[in-house]
């Protein structure tokens, strides 16, 4: 302790402070999180200051829950900082949030209850949660994606009021017309599909009349219109070498968009890939369920092995986590989600000088389609490595082959002319 307060005078000073009981405990948990020792000091000063705050304002420490934190974080201000327009926070910012988690756990501060009071809107959204899990089945996401508009469609109708008898065709019309305004002509079908589906339950629970939902308008799109979006192996080598394997999180990287591009992973799959999913005497990687709700087992490729190997032995924190992709800094926690693999993939093709090519992790999950399709694939053997329910889903490729299509194309009216 006396090393990280950096002498005994400090030591004493924060030790007899109204924190003094409780920062032994915020350092050790502070380094099990694996912060660093110069984080861990910024941490516990920040800590000790927020505690005399507290004092000085006449408050316990049973009392420093969420909003005061809050309070007292706001009555620091901001610093000047060369990008973000609104500044930064300043260190004493960082560490009382870690301290209440202290303080929760050691039964001085009593945890908030998660849920506020709820109202009409509030209710009717969980159901329709419950709805799209236990009787439609559809994943996170694509559930976080339904919520979202459902909202925006009830406070369309007038906020908290939740008078459903404003529910007509015209009204479902507009707000989709609205919506899909905003939006790229390939994610107009949000909307569209969210609405469905709100109306669809509301139907179920008769609280609106039947029929509404075919109200709901098509945003026109040619199906299979355009090529999936790829990598060619040039182009997949330059991102892949854009990756620093001097590093951690280049090792971390080069795993990630590895899988990708040669295994077809989701983003999603990736992120929640553990190390109990890897059966590396069978040389094979266990897909857990996610979009398509059903597992799948995919052959470990030699490249896909050794990025892995790569990532495990030399870049991978020490950590309990099962998870295998961990953040690169403290505290060494597995990635969040789908987003966050993506965003590493938008970061190397940027890199790569490829900017230009949308939907970075479904790029990459399109490269290995194709290179399948170029090696002679059936649409069968596609659809199970990158797990389609339906062969319909894996017909887009069918327009990558180039020299089979060429076979089958019928003499276009009028000859040559």
């Amino acid at each position: 302790m006396e090393e990280a307060y950096w002498g005994p005078r400090t030591g004493t000073r924060i030790e007899s402070g109204p924190i003094g009981p409780y920062v032994a405990r915020l350092a050790e948990i502070l380094c099990i999180a694996g912060y660093r020792p110069s984080t861990i000091i910024r941490h516990l000063r920040a800590a000790d200051k927020f505690g005399r705050w507290l004092k000085e304002h006449n408050l316990a420490l049973a009392e420093a829950n969420a909003a005061v934190i809050e309070r007292y974080i706001s009555s620091l201000g901001r610093l000047p900082h060369p990008t973000r327009l609104s500044g930064r926070l300043p260190d004493a910012a960082f560490g009382p949030k870690q301290l209440l988690a202290v303080l929760i756990e050691q039964r001085i501060v009593q945890p908030e209850e998660i849920e506020a009071e709820q109202g009409p809107l509030d209710e009717l959204l969980i159901s329709f949660r419950q709805y799209l899990d236990r009787t439609l089945g559809v994943s996170t996401g694509t559930q976080q994606t339904y919520l979202r508009y459902a909202r925006l469609f009830l406070e369309s109708l007038g906020g908290t009021t939740l008078d459903l008898s404003q529910v007509t065709a015209d009204v479902s019309y507009e707000f989709v017309r609205e919506q899909a305004a905003k939006l790229k002509t390939s994610s107009c079908q949000l909307p569209v599909c969210s609405l469905r589906a709100f109306l669809r339950f509301l139907t179920s629970r008769s609280l609106i009349r039947e029929g509404l939902d075919r109200a709901v308008p098509t945003v026109r799109q040619w199906k299979l219109a355009s090529l999936p979006k790829h990598l060619s192996e040039d182009e997949l080598a330059r991102v892949l070498n854009a990756c620093d394997t001097q590093t951690p999180t280049g090792l971390r990287d080069r795993a990630i968009l590895t899988l990708l591009a040669r295994l077809g992973l989701r983003a999603g799959e990736a992120s929640r890939l553990g190390l109990d999913d890897i059966d590396w005497k069978e040389g094979q990687i266990l897909i857990r369920a996610g979009k398509s709700h059903r597992e799948r087992i995919l052959p470990l490729a030699k490249e896909v092995g050794r990025a892995l190997v790569a990532y495990l032995k030399r870049g991978r924190p020490n950590s309990s986590q099962r998870m295998i992709f961990l953040r690169s800094r403290p505290p060494y926690t597995p990635l969040k989600n789908s987003g966050s693999i993506s965003s590493i993939a938008k970061s190397y093709l940027k890199r790569a000088g490829l900017a230009s090519i949308g939907c970075a992790a479904h790029a990459l999950r399109h490269t290995a389609a194709t290179g399948l399709v170029a090696k002679g694939a059936s649409f069968k053997e596609v659809a199970d490595i990158l797990g389609h329910q339906r062969l319909a889903t894996t017909a887009i490729y069918a327009k990558l082959d180039i020299e089979r299509l060429a076979q089958v194309t019928l003499p276009w009216p009028g000859g040559d002319q």
